[in-house]
């Protein structure tokens, strides 16, 4: 993401395949500093045809790291009702 990639010491530390609802994810984990402070972040995106999803954790690394088990659960609470999965539109987990 060109966003964070601008950012001062922007680290992507992770590149996954994650399976959620018989979706497969991308998962990125990235840090960046801004402002002297350092933030961590969790994206998972996702596309079913022409339709693209991401949802985004952050917050200062030392909150997300205190709170990383909070994220976690707020990333797979995330629920797309009107979204099935389909076999031709979405891949398997590798």
């Amino acid at each position: 993401n060109s966003y964070f990639s601008r950012k001062t010491n922007f680290q992507r530390a992770s590149d996954e395949k994650v399976l959620q609802n018989g979706l497969t994810f991308t998962r990125w984990s990235v840090t960046w500093t801004e402002n002297g402070i350092v933030y961590a972040s969790a994206m998972e995106m996702f596309g079913v045809g022409d339709d693209y999803y991401r949802i985004t954790t952050l917050a200062p690394k030392e909150v997300y790291d205190r709170y990383a088990e909070a994220f976690e659960n707020m990333l797979h609470s995330v629920q797309f009702p009107m979204i099935r999965a389909n076999s031709h539109l979405t891949d398997p987990v590798k």
